[in-house]
């Protein structure tokens, strides 16, 4: 899951003048998507002060997109551009060509916008209207492919072994997490383990489930899981991908990139059923996976989202197969 953060600029808002409505929403259009929204502030259309907030923001707290909602215009006033030009490293022109094409199909003025977009170290900082309205269509039109270039930002290679996503619940939201996996000969006479983010208890399992169940020699590997991001995946639903991410290291076999993985395992192997698997599916698909393992248990009840497979496996040796197969 990536972190967010809104910046709305705006003199009366700041001056407690008249209610903030672009921010907020923004905010909750990011949740939707299955952002971490971890900061939000108001500054005044003075282009020194937004420059200084956004250096905060993208410097300070670990935040992968920097949303801005107002001061995009022609008036004197309007100055984000400016302040987000003065801050990125590099501009991504792509991102407010899109917004400004998806915008004039429903109005001509949308050409008036002078939103930018760039990046800063590791931030990707985008410029909204202030308009809410504007602000929605805008955020809508790009946010798919926004993930992409997160994750093209984020480092995430694209044919590694040793990785895997999942979906976990966060109370009543789906997020996506990433599991890596990394196996290497035991130099010692003791293998070593650690796991960081996921139980070091339940980790311990799995590899004595892939041992007997799948024939790999993990206890003769150091192996390290971690979760990417800071998450702690609390739940057994990840187990499924942790595996997955197990044997990918250890076969040195990339998981695709448009594959996911979700459900638990047990000891005897087989691959149980968890719950809100059909709200966990289409939050896989919303984020542009298309394949995705599943516990076989009650496959057929599932009503899977348009443009994803699921890919049943009844337990670990078929989700080795399918690994192997590159599926």
């Amino acid at each position: 899951m990536y972190r967010a953060a809104v910046l709305t600029v705006s003199d009366r808002v700041s001056r407690g003048e008249r209610p903030d409505e672009g921010g907020p929403l923004v905010a909750e259009l990011l949740k939707n998507a299955g952002y971490e929204v971890v900061r939000t502030d108001v500054v005044p259309d003075e282009q020194a002060q937004i420059e200084a907030a956004l250096r905060q923001m993208a410097d300070g707290g670990n935040i992968q997109l920097l949303v801005t909602t107002g001061g995009t215009g022609f008036a004197p006033r309007d100055v984000t551009p400016e302040a987000t030009l003065a801050v990125c490293d590099r501009l991504t022109p792509g991102i407010p060509e899109a917004m400004r094409y998806a915008s004039m199909q429903i109005t001509s003025r949308a050409m008036l916008s002078r939103a930018l977009a760039g990046i800063r170290k590791g931030t990707l900082i985008l410029n909204l209207p202030g308009s809410p309205k504007a602000a929605q269509e805008n955020l809508e039109a790009v946010l798919p492919a926004i993930s992409h270039g997160l994750e093209m930002l984020s480092g995430r290679p694209a044919d590694a072994s040793g990785t895997c996503v999942t979906c976990v619940m966060e109370g009543a939201r789906p997020v996506l997490a990433e599991v890596q996996a990394l196996l290497a000969p035991c130099a010692g006479a003791r293998p070593l383990r650690s796991s960081n983010g996921f139980d070091y208890n339940r980790a311990a399992m799995l590899l004595a489930v892939l041992e007997k169940r799948g024939s790999l020699k993990v206890s003769q590997c150091d192996a390290y899981l971690n979760i990417i991001g800071g998450l702690t995946l609390d739940e057994p639903a990840a187990d499924l991908a942790a595996v997955v991410a197990i044997a990918s290291s250890y076969l040195d076999k990339p998981v695709p990139g448009t594959m996911a993985a979700v459900g638990e395992v047990g000891l005897s192997g087989e691959i149980r059923s968890i719950t809100h698997m059909e709200q966990r599916l289409s939050e896989v698909r919303r984020l542009g996976f298309t394949q995705c393992m599943v516990p076989a248990h009650k496959v057929k009840d599932l009503k899977a989202p348009a443009g994803l497979e699921l890919l049943p496996v009844e337990n670990i040796s078929r989700a080795l197969r399918l690994l192997a197969q590159g599926k």
